[in-house]
């Protein structure tokens, strides 16, 4: 059952062909349901950030789906969790973050928090029952 939970968050991934991946979800924090992009590239403070491989497609799904996609870029690994943190609480409902990760193994970090941050917010929604 958890593991049903965990993905049913994602909302689209675009697999790595020879690019580097992205992920879109839908999630909930504070019961304020958002979705969010995790890409690999490099943020910029003025403008679209570069991005790499399949990052635009994912940028497209968001402004699609949003009408403000806040970028958040995340450099450093110890960074990721404070970062990420700060920008889901300070996210409106139905609102759009772009979390531009500056290598694989930060944009593998910041997909892994995502999916234990929904699986965290939907199991205490839910009363289980020993059979």
């Amino acid at each position: 059952m958890g593991i049903t939970v965990i993905w049913s968050a994602v909302s689209h991934r675009f697999p790595d062909n020879g690019a580097p991946e992205s992920t879109v979800f839908r999630t909930r924090f504070k019961r304020k349901h958002l979705r969010v992009a995790c890409v690999v590239g490099r943020s910029s403070r003025r403008g679209r950030p570069t991005l790499g491989g399949n990052g635009e497609l994912a940028v497209g799904v968001l402004e699609r789906a949003a009408e403000v996609v806040t970028q958040v870029g995340l450099m450093s690994p110890w960074e990721v969790p404070l970062r990420m943190r700060d920008a889901l609480a300070a996210a409106e409902a139905n609102e759009a973050l772009l979390l531009v990760c500056n290598d694989g193994a930060i944009y593998s970090q910041a997909c892994a928090l995502l999916n234990a941050q929904f699986a965290a917010e939907d199991l205490a929604h839910f009363s289980w029952q020993e059979p």
